[in-house]
């Protein structure tokens, strides 16, 4: 619309009955555009929905992702520290047998020669024994007697220095070590407890070794042996002799 001119008729009724209309349909809302409104907002809404229901599967496969990535990395730790039992194992193992090996293949080669040395001391051991029984005076010459006694002699003490010179080669011939010892005392434990009591006290026999007495112990052996039954003899002489006096008188 173009301005008016200040002689130009202006119909000022017919002006305000053509704003009102334009104002109010500007103004006041209709029911075509409510209805307009509301078909925009129901879209908007449903699109929201459908957004929650994207992002929970979302997050469901996030959840399931961290789930089996939580059991791949339990899985590799396990992986991870096998390997490294093994790895440790193996090298221990390595070390231990081969240090094992070393030390029982020169134990071996030392018991080789121990009982090497054992079996050489086996047959001297044997040799004088052989000898040593066969020294019997029984079959000695008596007119050389001294020189059988002396061969004797010889043949003993040769045993005697082959077992002493053997005893630091084999701890076991002493007398006074464990392997000697347990065994008697194991012996002793296994006998009965009544042995002590079926034999309190030795033989007389035994307590005595008469191949040692001289002729004054034999002498004061039969003294002590002999002097009750004198005693009595003396007193039933005393009695008769006094019974006979009596009597004469």
């Amino acid at each position: 619309m173009t301005p008016h001119g200040d002689n130009d008729f202006i119909d000022r009724e017919f002006e305000k009955s053509q704003q009102i209309p334009l104002s109010s349909s500007t103004d006041t809302p209709t029911a075509e555009t409510s209805q307009s409104i509301e078909v925009n907002r129901v879209p908007a809404r449903e699109q929201l929905e459908a957004k929650v229901g994207t992002t929970q599967q979302r997050l469901a496969a996030l959840k399931e992702e961290q789930d089996r990535l939580e059991k791949e990395r339990i899985a590799l730790e396990d992986l991870r520290r096998r390997r490294s039992e093994f790895s440790m194992g193996r090298e221990e193992m390595i070390h231990n047998l081969t240090k094992g090996i070393t030390i029982l293949e020169e134990d071996a080669s030392n018991t080789q020669r121990q009982l090497e040395r054992m079996g050489g001391a086996l047959e001297e051991f044997r040799d004088h024994l052989e000898k040593v029984e066969m020294l019997s005076e029984d079959h000695w010459d008596q007119e050389n007697l001294n020189r059988e006694l002396t061969r004797a002699l010889i043949t003993v003490e040769n045993a005697r220095k082959e077992w002493i010179s053997n005893i630091p080669k084999f701890p076991v011939l002493d007398p006074k070590s464990e392997a000697q010892i347990q065994p008697e005392k194991a012996e002793v434990i296994k006998k009965p407890e009544n042995v002590a009591s079926k034999r309190k006290f030795p033989p007389f026999a035994d307590m005595i070794d008469f191949r040692e007495f001289s002729w004054k112990q034999w002498a004061q052996f039969g003294l002590a042996l002999t002097w009750p039954i004198a005693a009595v003899l003396s007193v039933g002489i005393l009695i008769l002799v006094s019974i006979w006096l009596q009597g004469g008188s």
